[in-house]
């Protein structure tokens, strides 16, 4: 909670205004390790990815729960299988490369503990979207945070801290309950949507309010920067649109095209 008020009181944003969608972007395959070396080999300070659980509850790097747009597998192909359905080692066998690329078929699903290291070893932040399989909310939630806090202690300096966000309330109070000294950003993709999206963030102690800058408002941008929180957007593939963002008083921006916005780095 000290941790979190300090946070709250700091008028400086951590993490860097341009951030790397799913590591690389349109770059490379998502949520990979090598996603993440095409960010940082652009210059970007800060990575966004997704993780969600295992059958046997391990956290790995995916964004959808069913296996089939980013895997080549005759295990997976057909199927209709769920990423919960196979083990971490399982899962560890499939190839998330060669959806993108033929000449990628090495490229593998790595586990949590294994992209904060890699991330850590690089000095490149993270945005860690908690994406729970349907029911697994509350595992998902606290798995992460757990392995999280084996990394970043409540003492550990406030602007290496990872960033915690999710469309689910309930992963991400989970999470909460876990490590609270990590910084949360509550994603929704439209305010207009979730009516109790203060009382939400109030119960969250966020610090963020992630969404889909094309259902905001700058009317809706000032009052989220009135209630004192700041604001990250996704997915800004477009120069004008982003800096546009940017002047309106949103703190980052997720992005699919690197290329397109290195020079602004």
């Amino acid at each position: 909670l000290l941790n979190y008020k300090k946070i709250m009181k700091s008028s400086i944003w951590n993490y860097p205004k341009l951030i790397a969608h799913r590591g690389g972007g349109i770059l490379a395959p998502e949520n990979t390790i090598y996603a993440i070396d095409k960010g940082i080999s652009y210059g970007y300070k800060a990575v966004e990815f997704d993780v969600m659980l295992s059958g046997d509850n391990k956290p790995m790097l995916m964004h959808d729960h069913e296996l089939e747009r980013t895997i080549r597998s005759d295990k997976v192909s057909g199927k209709g299988l769920w990423f919960n359905d196979l083990t971490c080692n399982e899962l560890k066998e499939l190839d998330v490369g060669s959806w993108f690329e033929s000449s990628l078929n090495f490229i593998r699903i790595p586990t949590l503990e294994q992209v904060i290291d890699h991330c850590n070893s690089n000095s490149t932040l993270m945005n860690i979207e908690i994406k729970p399989v349907p029911g697994r909310e509350v595992p998902t939630g606290e798995i992460v945070a757990d392995v999280v806090n084996d990394y970043f202690s409540i003492d550990s300096p406030v602007d290496k801290l990872p960033l915690f966000s999710s469309f689910s309330f309930e992963a991400l109070l989970a999470a909460k309950s876990i490590a609270p000294h990590i910084p949360r950003g509550y994603l929704i993709d439209s305010i207009d949507d979730v009516p109790d999206w203060k009382e939400r963030m109030v119960e969250l102690e966020a610090i963020s309010l992630h969404t889909n800058y094309k259902n905001l408002s700058k009317e809706q941008i000032n009052e989220i920067r009135n209630l004192g929180y700041h604001i990250m957007c996704y997915t800004v593939n477009e120069v004008d649109i982003g800096l546009e963002l940017l002047e309106s008083g949103v703190a980052s921006f997720c992005t699919d095209r690197l290329d397109l916005f290195q020079s602004y780095l």
